[in-house]
């Protein structure tokens, strides 16, 4: 069986896309594992400007005219033979749309990953707009799937709602074990961060700043932000409203080993998102050893909760983030948040292997 995913981009780990990264790991695995597994990226710069990796790379011009694909795409896909698994990433891509017309047509069966964009928040953004688009155009590509496949209970349960198909299958993100020798901060200060895309009210930072401007005068802590682009100019300028250049420090954008250094020189990481997939950043730093308060909305809270790995907030809101951070700050240096870390480990080793995660998405593409 010939396995083919199709993505927007390249696939290339070292951007701020989750999409782009999760789907490098989920291929890398899958050859790992012997199956003939190769990307096609959709993209506007053919260049292939990527590290290194163990599958075939085909890359194919994105078009201007979002209502036609490009002729090498089409023609590639026609050639495709029925003993072929199509894995398609991404929610709301209207070149989906033309591939599932196409490989409807051939009858061959495709799997779809929304990776996050039938959650119920991400369906509020745009609401109008996404509900027509979603009759005309996308509810086609879900129900055309073989099987539909969610990273996180929560757009699982939503889509329940939404989809005429019933094939819906949950299989989260994987994360390797990080092989950066963690260098742990010596400070006194508790170091709590942030890695991710810069999307303030999606990522709750607003909440989380209003936690910081109430712990900042009863404890001593800093709190990092590792990423840039998006809405990093409004962050920075809320950061100076409310006095908190002395407690945020911003760390820009960082990839591959650096990044994770600096991730490991933190206490804690925090996600307060109003809307997740499965963020891939606290898995990435839960891979050093480093446990999370997470909100039960990033998909995380079950794991973390079962594993006790870090703090799952109750309900979304400050008060609960200030009572979570505030006990990670009593924890600092104790046994307690070497349990923490530890689980955090073993959580990653037992629920994340990527190729456990690799296996059970090829037992899913035959099924389809």
């Amino acid at each position: 069986m010939k396995i083919i995913h199709i993505v927007l981009g390249k696939a290339n780990p070292n951007r701020m896309n989750g999409v782009n990264k999760v789907v490098n790991s989920l291929i890398s695995n899958q050859k790992t594992l012997g199956y003939d597994a190769e990307l096609w990226g959709i993209t506007h710069n053919l260049e292939m400007n990527f590290p290194k990796r163990n599958y075939t790379t085909r890359l194919f011009p994105a078009t201007r005219n979002k209502f036609r694909i490009s002729k090498e795409l089409k023609s590639a896909l026609l050639d495709l033979k029925s003993e072929v698994s199509v894995h398609l990433h991404g929610g709301f891509i209207i070149e989906n749309y033309h591939i599932a017309k196409i490989l409807n047509r051939l009858g061959i069966h495709y799997i779809y990953t929304p990776h996050g964009a039938y959650n119920k928040v991400a369906l509020q953004k745009s609401k109008w707009l996404k509900k027509v688009y979603f009759k005309f155009i996308e509810s086609f590509v879900a129900e055309k799937a073989g099987k539909i496949h969610f990273i996180g209970e929560s757009e699982k349960l939503h889509a329940q709602n939404l989809l005429k198909n019933d094939k819906l299958s949950l299989i989260p993100n994987g994360q390797a074990l990080s092989n950066v020798f963690r260098i742990k901060n010596k400070e006194e200060k508790t170091t709590f961060g942030f890695c991710g895309r810069i999307d303030i009210h999606t990522k709750g930072l607003d909440k989380v700043l209003t936690a910081l401007q109430e712990l900042k005068s009863k404890e001593k802590f800093q709190f990092w932000i590792i990423g840039d682009g998006g809405e990093m100019d409004k962050l920075k300028q809320l950061v100076v409203e409310m006095a908190l250049e002395d407690i945020v420090v911003f760390k820009g954008a960082l990839f591959g080993e650096d990044k994770m250094k600096v991730l490991g020189l933190l206490d804690a990481f925090v996600l307060a998102s109003r809307n997740e997939g499965l963020p891939g950043a606290v898995l990435e730093a839960a891979s050093l050893g480093v446990p999370a308060i997470v909100s039960q909305e990033t998909n995380m809270g079950t794991y973390i909760s079962n594993f006790r790995s870090g703090f799952v907030l109750k309900e979304n809101t400050v008060t609960e983030l200030v009572h979570k951070m505030q006990k990670m700050i009593m924890l600092k240096n104790s046994e307690g948040m070497k349990q923490l870390e530890a689980n955090a480990l073993h959580m990653v080793k037992m629920q994340f292997s990527w190729l456990d995660i690799a296996e059970k998405t090829v037992r899913m593409y035959r099924a389809a």
